[in-house]
């Protein structure tokens, strides 16, 4: 599933740039490095991005053990906590390399603007078709059975393919039909089991809703030893139709609002 992202930010020498962005930029900088001590500056910033990606997930301060550090010849800095000891690292990397980051940071700056543009008319997309998805459901809430539920999904799916402007977002719409009958899908394969289908996880997995990891550590957590690998090659998929560990209830209380997201269904229609 879509990871979310708690610190989108960080400031680095004056520079107030996108942590995805900054990740991207020290891979291409790495790249084009052919100079002094190669192999050590890939190792300073392999350590830099899982810093930097620990702090997007909302850690407060550095939680990578101090061992991975030792590793790569790299102390970890007295200040663990976040953003500060990015920032000290970033200033320990240009001394020992004798690099000015300057005309680095406002490369990334330059497209941290452009991305956040991106980001900002995407957000404006999504309000978008969540009000135009209220209109064409009258706002009417969806309901907590399973057959009324299924019937609300492929009747709000056939009223959008119908309507003149949500047709018109096509990209969307084939996304928000695959996800509508995956939803059923699972919906009605309940009526009759408690727990997932296997042709469901399959098509999750297929459809990226979820990926293989995602379903590997459902399993573990449900003590079953079997990974999405064991379904995929030793399985073969030969009985679509068998259960697996994973029971309906955990994988919707998952999924729903992920579901929800897709189908751009405002929180205030979705009856409790």
């Amino acid at each position: 599933m879509k990871k979310e992202i708690s610190n989108n930010y960080i400031e680095i020498k004056g520079y107030n740039v996108m942590c995805r962005v900054l990740i991207s930029e020290l891979d291409n900088e790495d790249r084009r490095y052919t100079g002094y001590n190669q192999r050590h500056y890939s190792e300073i910033i392999y350590i830099l991005q899982n810093c930097i990606d620990e702090y997007m997930d909302g850690e407060m301060a550095i939680t990578l053990p101090e061992d991975f550090f030792k590793k790569y010849g790299i102390d970890i800095p007295e200040d663990k906590n976040y953003p500060h000891a990015i920032q000290i690292m970033f200033e320990r990397m240009e001394q020992e390399m004798h690099i000015d980051y300057s005309a680095f940071l406002k490369k990334v700056l330059e497209r941290s603007i452009i991305e956040q543009k991106k980001l900002d008319e995407k957000d404006a997309k999504e309000k978008y078709l969540c009000e135009l998805t209220g209109t064409i459901m009258n706002h009417k809430r969806m309901p907590t059975d399973i057959p009324n539920r299924v019937e609300y999904l492929t009747t709000m799916v056939a009223l959008k393919i119908t309507n003149q402007q949500y047709s018109m977002e096509q990209d969307y719409l084939r996304k928000e039909i695959i996800v509508a009958e995956l939803w059923c899908s699972i919906l009605i394969h309940g009526l009759t089991s408690k727990f997932l289908k296997y042709s469901d996880m399959k098509s999750l997995v297929e459809q990226e809703i979820l990926d293989e990891y995602d379903i590997s550590g459902l399993l573990a957590r449900l003590g079953d030893k079997r990974d999405y690998e064991w379904y995929e090659e030793d399985y073969m998929g030969n009985q679509l139709m068998d259960d697996t560990s994973i029971p309906n209830y955990m994988l919707l209380d998952i999924l729903e609002p992920e579901f929800q997201r897709i189908l751009h269904l405002e929180k205030d229609e979705i009856a409790k």
